[in-house]
């Protein structure tokens, strides 16, 4: 019995991985998938290249880089990132606005614009026969926009909305770097609300023509040919100019406090950070993002687990049990500098406790074990191969390898560097980090609002660590530091409720216990409702009506739309001409006439309505006053004619 289940435990194994009719014919491995080749250059103008060839890939990605951030921004253009990101949809110096949105629509491709505190980045995704005929719209966006001042008018109320509907989790990305650094990394990635109308067209093209120089730009594709990379390039170079190398002002840590009020109902964000690395030691930046991924940046969210919130160990842990607590860690870097922390979502009730935890957690980071590590190795092996699966992220590496002088190049390059770093190492990171001062990111008010609730969480005692710090303060509905990524979009699935016991009438009970049914609820009978055709008509009846009113939509809204602004040309010809009778009154206006006729009408004596206690007409009564001459009518009169 032993040796047939493993016989058929053989058969099954072998079977999975055949995909022909004859079981000796075996599929050969799939080549590797990604970047496989990587070539390299630089121009005399400073501008970096580099170009990845892909296998198997049908769509290519082509990123144009600057280095040039909100950390460059100054107090005359912040917020000018933000209105670049905006603009990267509007019109350019060859192409319109409206022309870009309908010819990247109809061949499959998409333009996009992304940045952070560091670079900003301008990617064309299509395919690749479409390159040669689209690259021109990414030139537009990246090196020849107009921003003309109509189409910033246009965006404003898209940055507005932008700043209302930005995610709690980007909102706390951007609120971190506030409240750790003082100095240029502080600038946010968003304009602020008070700055948008102090954005103008001359703003931006002084930003761009001061931060987007050659020698700060790289050029990266993904499945386009070297040639046409450098062509690409070679554009650049009419709008940009080489210029001395762009210096970074040293940043300053330091315990700062950033809170926003999401509104009522909302979950509590608490995060702790502490100094982390740059990325210009490669070596160390790994050792830190192995130390992240051990300490578990998330939920299990890979493979089949789409919407498992299982959260990753060891920050799993913390939760205790409490459903609405969440714990990851974070690695953020830049140039020279960066932070390392653990952030927490929890309810206001439980926020003091929560806190305490994450805190507690990130003093203690030092202790992971060699278990841990191991699995930090492998989540982020995982996370590098992911990366280079998409071609619009794997441009997007290359460029920023670039503008940093590091060359990491493909997956398999950087896994082997991952595997290559020893557990010691990565011990020595953590111990480096849980010895750094503690800074703690603390929320707006009191612990009033704690006492309010009446919450029934035993507090922990104060560890040392934690002493060092600021006191904790809370208030429900307040943000502070961020996470390491960005949203993935994947809605995260609703808190379960409490869970009632239902019991199948089918099932074995009854022959236990005939008394069963007396307290407990019973699952309803299999019923098939009726469809009434009176019902399926009317419905029918409805859509037919809806799909009526789109056709005609579609065939009159441009003659609707004519007869509007006729409608709108008339009304404003009709106020015009009034505009002009009033200001033609104005002019002829006398001002001895109006005194003139004030006095008349001051010194004037009405004539009475009465004469000789009769109404009379006035005519009569202005003949038998003498102001008329009287007439004396006679009815033997003839009327002659």
């Amino acid at each position: 019995m032993k040796k047939l289940s493993q016989i058929l435990y053989q058969y099954r194994s072998n079977r999975s991985i055949y995909t022909s009719m004859l079981l000796q014919e075996v599929c050969f491995p799939q080549a590797a998938y990604g970047p496989t080749e990587i070539q390299k250059t630089k121009m005399l103008n400073g501008i970096k290249i580099v170009a990845a060839r892909v296998s198997g890939a049908l769509m290519t990605a082509c990123t144009i880089m600057f280095q040039a951030g909100s950390r460059y921004e100054t107090n005359d253009d912040l917020g000018a990132t933000h209105f670049i990101r905006a603009m990267s949809s509007g019109s350019g110096s060859n192409s319109t606005a409206f022309a870009k949105l309908r010819v990247l629509q109809q061949q499959g491709a998409y333009l996009t614009c992304t940045s952070d505190r560091q670079t900003i980045a301008f990617t064309l995704r299509c395919p690749t026969p479409l390159f040669t005929t689209l690259k021109g719209y990414l030139m537009d966006a990246a090196a020849r926009c107009s921003y003309h001042e109509w189409e910033i008018d246009d965006r404003r109320m898209l940055i507005t909305g932008d700043l209302t509907r930005m995610p709690a989790e980007q909102r706390v990305l951007d609120l971190v770097q506030n409240a750790c650094w003082a100095g240029p990394l502080a600038n946010s990635m968003f304009c602020e609300k008070e700055r948008i109308d102090s954005i103008t067209s001359d703003t931006l093209m002084n930003y761009a023509a001061l931060n987007f120089k050659s020698i700060h730009c790289a050029v990266a594709s993904v499945g386009i040919p070297f040639e046409e990379t450098i062509e690409l390039a070679e554009m650049i170079d009419s709008r940009v100019r080489a210029t001395s190398e762009q210096c970074h002002p040293q940043p300053c840590f330091r315990s700062g406090i950033e809170t926003h009020d999401l509104g009522p109902g909302s979950d509590t964000w608490i995060a702790v950070a502490v100094r982390g690395c740059g990325t210009n030691n490669v070596n160390n930046l790994f050792r830190h993002a192995i130390v992240a991924s051990a300490c578990g940046t998330g939920n299990m969210t890979q493979g089949q687990h789409s919407l498992d919130r299982t959260p990753q160990g060891p920050n799993g842990m913390l939760s205790q049990g409490d459903l609405f607590a969440d714990y990851g860690a974070f690695n953020i870097s830049y140039a020279d500098t960066g932070i390392f922390g653990v952030v927490a979502k929890s309810k206001a009730a439980t926020a003091c406790h929560v806190a305490y935890l994450a805190s507690d957690f990130l003093a203690n980071v030092s202790k992971l074990n060699s278990q841990h590590i191991e699995d930090g190795k492998k989540r982020l092996q995982l996370s590098l191969a992911l990366h280079d699966e998409d071609s619009v992220k794997a441009s997007q590496g290359l460029a920023l390898q670039a503008l940093n002088c590091t060359s990491i190049d493909t997956a398999d390059k950087s896994i082997a560097m991952v595997d290559a770093i020893p557990n010691e190492d990565v011990a020595a990171a953590a111990e480096t980090l849980a010895a750094n001062h503690l800074r703690l990111v603390n929320l707006k008010t009191a612990l009033n609002t704690l006492k309010e609730n009446k919450t029934t969480a035993q507090l922990k005692p104060k560890i040392d660590v934690i002493s060092k710090a600021k006191n904790l303060t809370f208030a429900p509905r307040c943000i502070n530091f961020e996470i390491n990524e960005q949203p993935n979009g994947v809605k995260r699935k609703q808190d379960p409720l409490s869970y009632i016991p239902i019991i199948n009438p089918r099932s074995i009970l009854p022959l236990i216990d005939t008394n069963w049914k007396k307290d407990e609820i019973g699952l309803p009978a299999l019923q098939q409702e009726e469809k009434q055709a009176v019902r399926l008509i009317v419905i029918r009846r409805k859509k037919m009506k809806k799909h009526q009113r789109h056709k005609l939509w579609k065939r009159m809204r441009y003659r609707w739309a004519r007869v509007k602004k006729n409608r709108r040309i008339k009304k404003e010809k009709i106020f015009q001409n009034e505009l002009l009778a009033m200001v033609k009154q104005a002019n002829e206006f006398s001002a001895e006439q109006y005194v003139s006729g004030k006095l008349q009408k001051a010194n004037h004596t009405p004539l009475p309505t009465r004469w000789r206690h009769k109404r009379l007409p006035e005519f009569i009564i202005r003949q038998l006053l003498g102001i008329d001459k009287k007439i004396n009518y006679k009815h033997t009169d003839v009327y002659k004619a």
